[in-house]
């Protein structure tokens, strides 16, 4: 029992994803064999049975500390049971109790309490420092989160650009073309509607939402870790695809321009989303609705195909 006891505390120490259900389960089984155990002692052994509370003291304080804090309070209730209630319960039965014993049982009882709130100090305060993280990363994912598309904000995104300038990166900038116009004819709420349903279909395009931030505006940034320059085009292209063949609420067509750059070597950030932007400035001086690579001619689109734009409802 000792054994699965630890190998269980052993299993939320170093496991990088416990299954903290099945460790409560687990340990609260045990935890009642042990009970058990210690009701069977100290009613028909002798008061000295009461030291084997320590080792379910011991056993359960990692329990306390992972648990969450009613589970915790439930252990320590159920210790608290054993190691003050029992013997007294057990004594008043079976009369094992002497003068001399007596003595011992409080002084033993003393400890078994310090012990208690020992545990319960320790639970209060892994609740309260776990209430200060989840209020903490609450106001962090707020600070990096965009309000309205709920995507990474460009604070947020500037850091994993850091990070990622100096691997072989790509990164592509696109701009909502006409957007001025959909916010005149259709109002602001759909313009907000627009930019949430864009939101998402670049999402759907990457493996992680974190890779997709609202750079500002009708302007959005989807940085590609360990990605090349032509396979940034393609995905850029299949984007842009879908953004024009995406049939939108009351606007029904929405285009957008790209610009791409990759990283590369010492280049200093700003420079790497300057480049991304001149391309996304080339795109839309030359036509709209089309992908650009940064430095590349510009007299030439990587992709020029203009689909018909489909007619509002009543214009």
């Amino acid at each position: 029992m000792a054994a699965l006891f630890l190998g269980s505390n052993l299993y939320l120490t170093f496991s990088k994803k416990p299954d903290i259900k099945w460790a409560e389960r687990l340990n609260l089984l045990l935890g009642t064999l042990l009970c058990w155990n210690q009701i069977y002692t100290a009613s028909f052994l002798n008061p000295v049975g009461l030291e084997g509370f320590f080792v379910l003291f011991a056993m359960t304080s990692l329990s306390v500390v992972a648990f969450s804090y009613r589970r915790a309070l439930q252990v320590i209730a159920v210790q608290a049971g054993v190691g003050i209630v029992l013997p007294w319960v057990a004594d008043l039965f079976f009369n094992v109790l002497t003068g001399r014993e007596w003595l011992y049982m409080f002084s033993m009882e003393t400890i078994v309490l310090a012990c208690v709130v020992l545990q319960t100090a320790v639970a209060w305060f892994k609740a309260q420092f776990d209430q200060e993280e989840a209020r903490r990363l609450m106001l962090q994912e707020q600070a990096s989160t965009d309000p309205l598309t709920g995507l990474r904000n460009r604070r947020a995104m500037l850091e994993q650009l850091q990070e990622a300038q100096f691997e072989e990166s790509c990164l592509i900038l696109l701009d909502i073309d006409h957007f001025k116009k959909i916010n005149d004819q259709h109002g602001h709420n759909t313009g907000d509607d627009v930019l949430c349903e864009v939101a998402r279909v670049l999402q759907d395009h990457v493996s992680d939402p974190h890779q997709v931030s609202r750079w500002g505006g009708e302007e959005f940034l989807v940085l590609l870790p360990q990605t090349t320059a032509p396979e940034g085009l393609r995905l850029a292209e299949k984007i842009r695809l879908q953004l024009a063949e995406h049939d939108f609420p009351q606007v029904h067509q929405v285009t957008a321009s790209f610009g791409v750059s990759d990283s590369q070597p010492a280049e200093p950030l700003r420079a790497w989303i300057q480049r991304a932007d001149q391309a996304l400035y080339q795109a839309k001086r030359t036509g709209r609705n089309q992908v650009r690579l940064a430095g590349e001619d510009a007299d030439f689109a990587v992709s020029t195909h203009k689909m018909p734009l489909k007619r509002s409802e009543g214009h």
